[in-house]
């Protein structure tokens, strides 16, 4: 088996991704996965993450 050490990845921004806050419905399902996964501290960061970036 061959393995990659070093991968040379492009930015989000080279990648095209576009980060943005969810909101809504999908806020809320989120929300209540994390509840049922015991999810919660790390997607209340990450969901803070995202708000910022607007």
């Amino acid at each position: 088996m061959n393995v990659v050490r070093d991968l040379e990845l492009p930015t989000l921004e080279e990648a095209g991704a576009q980060l943005r806050p969810v909101a809504g419905g999908d806020r809320a399902e989120l929300e209540r996965l994390a509840t049922d996964w015991n999810l919660g501290s790390s997607v209340r960061r990450l969901l803070e993450a995202l708000d910022r970036q607007q």
